[in-house]
């Protein structure tokens, strides 16, 4: 929203507020008409929203984001306990309101159910998240591992995915909810 493009030489504007503009060239466009553009589309599927509940003795990995790593233990740990192949469903962090929140989706568009199945069962998914970052992989808990948490569809946050932190997390959860 809020992008405007000249079909005529290619200038893009943020909302407009003079349509005369240059090419990139440098010389003035006779195109004085810029056409509102959206450089994204609308994907409608299934959706579950968690608010997980802030740990009271504070799992911190320092330079680590713990939530995302916690994320991700639950995106394996549900395609491995569920039966889902890892690449039907994906999930981010929402850090809007009071507590940050994991959202998950299904990748299908449309939904396909599978974050309804996780919702389902959820105790069950958090539990064998859980077993999948207990350290049976052999990494180091400040880090993680292609046996725990990385995939090549995270490559880009590997570096902030702890194991430790997000196994100190769902010990702590599963804990606190039995």
């Amino acid at each position: 929203a809020g992008l405007f493009v000249c079909k005529s030489c290619g200038c893009v504007r943020e909302y407009p507020k003079e349509p005369k503009h240059n090419n990139r060239f440098g010389k003035k466009c006779l195109n004085t008409r810029l056409e509102p553009v959206s450089l994204g589309h609308w994907f409608e599927t299934d959706i579950v929203r968690i608010e997980l509940p802030y740990c009271p003795s504070g799992i911190r990995v320092p330079g680590k984001d713990v939530r995302l790593s916690v994320l991700y233990a639950i995106l394996d740990g549900a395609a491995q306990d569920l039966g889902i192949s890892r690449s039907d469903i994906s999930g981010c962090i929402d850090y809007e309101g009071s507590h940050p929140a994991i959202i998950l989706f299904d990748e299908a568009a449309g939904g396909a159910g599978h974050v309804k199945k996780v919702f389902e069962n959820f105790q069950k998914v958090l539990r064998t998240a859980m077993g999948r970052v207990d350290g049976s992989c052999g990494c180091s808990e400040e880090t993680s591992c292609y046996g725990c948490l990385r995939n090549y569809g995270n490559q880009y946050e590997h570096d902030s995915l702890t194991r430790g932190g997000a196994y100190q997390y769902l010990h702590w959860l599963l804990n606190v909810s039995e």
